[in-house]
């Protein structure tokens, strides 16, 4: 996580990606968040927290690493719902996968606004269907269920 904040940090793009670093109250996160072009939503491992569900509520595309689980139906498309980065595993910690081009990305994103409002809709649309807590739930009740 604090190998990916800091790759943003390093790109300098003040108020354009959110980068949530601190604990903060929740208006200035609300603030933040609507305010900015891109969210950020920082991890190695995907789907360890609802952090990224909770993002889709500002229709703003978000940067989060390639899935490297599955929890429920709905797949995450790089460009399409979501601009994604790949991590790997290096002496036991999950690290940024070298010899990438996200800042290339982000960068073509951050200049082409309706291509990044097109992703921020896409991903409130895959999230609203597939990865609200209670879509999970049922998802996960159902698969429990087909075992009994």
């Amino acid at each position: 996580r604090l190998e990916i904040c800091n790759f943003f940090k390093e790109m300098n793009f003040k108020n354009k990606i959110f980068l949530n670093e601190e604990n903060i109250n929740f208006n200035k996160y609300l603030l933040h968040a609507n305010n900015s072009n891109i969210n950020l939503s920082p991890g190695g491992r995907v789907w360890c927290s609802y952090r990224h569900t909770d993002l889709a509520n500002f229709k703003k595309p978000i940067i989060l690493p390639k899935p490297n689980c599955k929890t429920v139906p709905g797949k995450f498309i790089d460009g399409e719902n979501s601009i994604m980065y790949e991590t790997i595993i290096k002496n036991r910690e999950i690290c940024l996968k070298p010899n990438f081009s996200l800042k290339e990305k982000v960068e073509f994103y951050l200049k082409n606004e309706s291509k990044r409002d097109l992703i921020g809709k896409n991903y409130f649309e895959l999230i609203s269907r597939y990865h609200t807590t209670l879509v999970r739930a049922k998802y996960l009740l159902e698969k429990v269920n087909n075992l009994l």
